[in-house]
């Protein structure tokens, strides 16, 4: 028995999935406090049948949330940058210094740590009133060296000071993610600590003892114990959830576009052979790019329950939500009461949605149908527009371009699947932007939640060995174990060490050994010769689980 919970702007849904069949669903009004909305949907659930759950699994926009309001903690950071890019070229969120060492690519150091020099560039930093500090070198994948270094003489000289390395939080390639990813992990960490210790302690004093996840970026678990360490992981919760719902409720095989329409948002995505499209391009936070996989997908910041406003005399729909839960009595013009005005669905009373529209009628002097209409358009070219801008990236991905080949057509899907609370009454209005069929998946308005009770655990290993160092490392981890005899161990060597590192990985997930389902999407071996001899071999390999529907058969 597996129970999923998606927090929306608007609505906290909950569903309870047994062998396969939805047993209870919830939906309950939104609070502003995200503890407080997911335990009154475990709370209206039968206390019988949570307490025999095996596994809870939450999707919400926590960590997003934390970002967009500016509720993270204040921290700067510590860049061991050496020669090349300007730091001042980067879209960098933080205060921070630059300290003259660095690691190339090869792992050599360069240059050296003077604690003098560093204890007076931290003096400076901490000028800006900041609790924390990233440490972050270039190639400290290669060699952390440098990073931990530097970071024992601030944690030695001032030791009321949070630290975190670049390399524990991401080892790849890419100086500008690492210090993103390693910045925002240490802005957000004791924010995630302190919430998720108590939503697990006033979970665990409701009798429930299975285990509690997140839903990722990319529609996978995340045991609650690891999102401290990694709470970026969770960030595109909200859409991720979103896709995987969509995945449970359409047949295998399916290619089409989706959107899901909440009450204050709309995401919009894409799925091939019911895979949900990951993104190449990755993820951005404060304008930073962060090493995420994530799928590709756009939201936009209207919905059902967005109020029409006037806005240069001209009707249009506002990102502010409205948090009456009775919309369907239309106190109050809303993109949901345009589409009852149309009669574009029959949901609460015409009367009172017309004259929802009286007061912008009169100082347009136009009747309310018309009003109605202005704001059903500006929907509408909303969706479109969205709708081209991502269909533009999709021809882009790698994904997109291999689906291509096998169906031989140079189209984007043409079928677009509505999902969401605001899925039933407006998909009429999605009708007319479509060449395809339109469809409305059964129990569509809780696919988030569905989503999120039927994901599976996701992760991924990449793996780099240099066998002049004898030494391999695990990226993800930051784990290292030695090579032992690093004249026989090539690729092949490599990806029988990856592979077993992924099967432990998930045994320790509990995941049934026949459905590991482990992809290598990258493998590639680099020979350094020196006087005519293969003296040094660089191997990189990733392997990765993707997401998926989870059944009772199959972990």
């Amino acid at each position: 028995m597996r129970i999923g919970i998606d927090v929306g702007g608007t609505f906290a849904d909950g569903i309870i999935i047994d062998k396969d069949q939805i047993t209870d669903g919830i939906k309950k009004p939104a609070s502003g406090d995200l503890s407080d909305s997911v335990l009154s949907v475990l709370d209206a659930f039968p206390s019988r049948k949570v307490t025999k759950a095996d596994h809870l699994c939450i999707s919400t926009t926590l960590i997003t949330n934390l970002f967009a309001n500016q509720l993270f903690d204040p921290i700067g950071a510590a860049l061991l940058s050496g020669p090349g890019r300007d730091l001042h070229s980067l879209p960098l969120a933080f205060p921070w210094i630059s300290i003259d060492a660095y690691a190339d690519v090869t792992g050599n150091c360069h240059g050296s740590i003077n604690p003098k020099i560093i204890r007076f560039k931290i003096k400076e930093l901490l000028k800006n009133n900041i609790q924390g500090i990233a440490v972050v070198s270039k190639f400290s994948g290669r060699n952390s060296t440098l990073e931990t270094k530097t970071a024992e003489i601030v944690r030695n000289e001032f030791p009321g000071i949070q630290l975190i390395c670049g390399n524990n939080v991401w080892g790849g390639l890419n100086f500008p993610k690492r210090i993103a990813a390693a910045c925002c992990t240490l802005a957000a960490r004791n924010f995630v600590k302190r919430f998720f210790c108590h939503l697990k302690t006033a979970i665990v004093s409701r009798g429930i003892r299975c285990p509690l996840s997140l839903l990722k970026a990319d529609g996978g678990l995340m045991p609650l114990e690891e999102v401290y360490q990694h709470p970026l992981e969770t960030i595109l919760s909200g859409p991720a959830a979103s896709a995987m719902g969509c995945v449970a409720l359409t047949e295998i095989g399916v290619s089409a576009a989706f959107v899901d329409i909440g009450g204050s948002t709309c995401d919009i995505g894409l799925m091939l052979n019911s895979e949900p499209l990951i993104s190449t391009r990755g993820v951005r936070l404060l304008n930073m790019p962060l090493p995420l996989r994530a799928f590709a997908m756009v939201s936009l910041g209207i919905g059902g329950n967005s109020p029409v406003v006037l806005k240069n005399g001209v009707p249009i729909l506002s990102a502010n939500k409205i948090t009456d839960p009775n919309l369907l009595e239309y106190s109050t013009p809303t993109l949901t009461a345009a589409a009852r005005v149309l009669e574009l669905h029959n949901k609460g009373s015409h009367e009172n949605a017309v004259n929802s529209f009286k007061n912008l009628a009169e100082k347009l002097t136009l009747s309310e149908y018309e009003i109605a209409r202005m704001a059903v358009s500006y929907f509408q070219r909303q969706i479109t527009d969205s709708l081209h801008c991502i269909q533009s990236l999709w021809l882009q991905e790698p994904a997109y371009r291999i689906w291509e080949l096998h169906q031989k057509t140079k189209q984007i899907p043409q079928d677009l699947i509505v999902l969401g609370a605001g899925g039933q009454l407006l998909a009429n209005l999605l009708k007319p932007l479509c060449n395809g069929s339109v469809t409305v998946p059964a129990d569509g308005d809780m696919a988030n939640a569905i989503g999120a009770a039927l994901a599976r655990h996701t992760f991924s290993v990449t793996l780099r060995a240099d066998t002049l160092k004898k030494e391999v490392v695990i990226l993800e981890d930051n784990l290292r174990r030695p090579i032992k005899d690093p004249r026989s161990f090539k690729l092949p060597q490599a990806r029988e060490l990856a592979f077993d590192i992924g099967s432990q990985r998930g045994k320790n997930y509990g995941i049934d050994p026949e459905h590991l389902d482990l992809e290598e999407v990258y493998g590639e071996q680099f020979n350094r010769i020196r006087y005519g001899l293969d003296s040094q071999r660089i191997i990189e390999i990733r392997l990765v689980r993707k997401s998926g529907i989870q059944y009772d058969h199959a972990v």
